[in-house]
């Protein structure tokens, strides 16, 4: 990542600090800090809570394996699913960063504006 978007993501972090601080006192309206990111990034943001809830759908449900079972077949067929998972979860770990996003660039995800486009109609909490 280049020094230049790891300083525009500290910058934004500590003006949203500021500005909420200040924007405790009464007389304040609220202020909302935006760091934007590339267009894919800030949809893959927004479109977040969706893939995660369409991966569950998708997540291939696990079977024990049946202690009676000398099927051969049976055996490889777990053994593949039990490697496809090591292999995604592998993958997951080690190409994602910042909550599922991968942009290397994404420091604060909550500063982003698909976050905030989130956070405006009520599916992630706001601070």
């Amino acid at each position: 990542m280049s020094q230049t978007n790891e300083l525009a993501s500290n910058v934004a972090s500590e003006i949203a600090t500021v500005i909420e601080q200040y924007s405790r006192r009464e007389d304040a309206s609220p202020v909302i800090v935006i760091r934007l990111h590339q267009d894919k990034t800030e949809q893959k943001i927004a479109w977040r809570p969706a893939a995660e809830r369409r991966a569950r759908l998708r997540a291939p449900e696990t079977r024990q394996p049946d202690d009676d079972s000398d099927d051969i077949q049976g055996l490889l067929d777990r053994t593949a699913q039990l490697y496809r998972n090591m292999i995604s979860a592998h993958h997951n770990r080690t190409s994602r960063t910042v909550s599922g996003i991968s942009d290397s660039r994404v420091l604060h995800v909550e500063l982003s504006l698909g976050h905030r486009m989130l956070q405006k109609v009520g599916l992630v909490k706001a601070p």
